[in-house]
């Protein structure tokens, strides 16, 4: 029984092989009922991303919606910098559009994993092993788009999103830069006070006019924000790269606009989070 769990784990409700593990993170392996081979990125219980190895495209829709909502809104993404790793998609596609990026994620196990198993070239972006806040604090590079796309459990990192570390994230962006944030915010009251204390954090450091909220309705929520207002679309969205089974959602994404209510939601800050 001990040799049976260590090649295979139940995940949501599927017998998944498990093909890998590093430190807290593990890469299973499964084809379903039609055929698709997935793979999946799991950190402790979060799932990291799930990847189709033989189209060699994410099957994740957050993976598109931050790479679709950063070209859409930034006039020239030249540069990026993404905080939060992952199975290394977005920093790939960026890099795949022409973007110098720098990708911080401070699990040094990640990149490793990335190339090993999601096929993640390191020589796509400058792989810095760090936490995130503190890289913003350590260097003064600025980027025509940033990407939050990283988590403790089920929220973003709290040093990541007080009012504090966005007003760090303003000042190493480019004039015309852009911030992209992912984030869960819909299915529970939890997510949605979540949700609702991202936006409200954000008003307190970027002009209410030069926000915007999209959402698929299907559970994650992607926050858009500038300095520089009007918030104007630069490019129409393209998903015929995305894998086939997504391009629905991130259409839905594309068109979800949403205004939250900030009577759900606090302002985060430092004191409150005890950086």
């Amino acid at each position: 029984m001990k040799a049976f769990w260590r090649r295979s784990r139940l995940h949501e409700g599927h017998r998944w092989t498990i093909l890998d593990t590093l430190g807290s993170l593990v890469v299973l392996e499964r084809r379903d009922s039609r055929g698709l081979l997935m793979r999946r990125l799991m950190d402790g219980e979060l799932i990291q991303n799930t990847y189709d190895p033989e189209a060699r495209r994410s099957l994740s829709a957050f993976t598109g919606a931050l790479v679709m909502l950063a070209r859409a809104y930034t006039p020239r993404l030249r540069t990026a910098l993404c905080l939060g790793l992952g199975a290394g998609f977005v920093p790939r596609q960026l890099a795949a559009v022409g973007a110098e990026v720098v990708a911080v994620d401070n699990n040094p196990h990640m990149g490793k994993v990335a190339s090993r198993h999601f096929d993640f070239n390191p020589d796509c972006a400058d792989v810095v092993v760090a936490d995130g806040r503190d890289y913003l604090e350590r260097h003064e590079a600025r980027y025509d788009a940033i990407l939050l796309d990283a988590f403790i459990g089920d929220a973003p990192p709290p040093r990541l999103i007080t009012a504090e570390a966005f007003a760090l994230m303003r000042r190493r962006l480019l004039p015309e830069g852009i911030l992209v944030i992912n984030s869960f915010g819909e299915h529970t009251a939890k997510f949605r006070a979540q949700a609702a204390s991202i936006g409200l954090t954000l008003r307190e450091v970027f002009p209410t006019e030069g926000i915007r909220v999209h959402a698929s309705g299907r559970g994650n929520v992607y926050f858009v924000a500038t300095a520089q207002p009007p918030l104007e679309v630069a490019r129409s969205p393209n998903v015929r790269d995305e894998h086939p089974s997504l391009r629905f959602e991130l259409n839905l994404v594309w068109n979800g606009l949403r205004l939250l209510d900030s009577r759900q939601g606090t302002v985060l800050a430092d004191t409150v989070t005890g950086n």
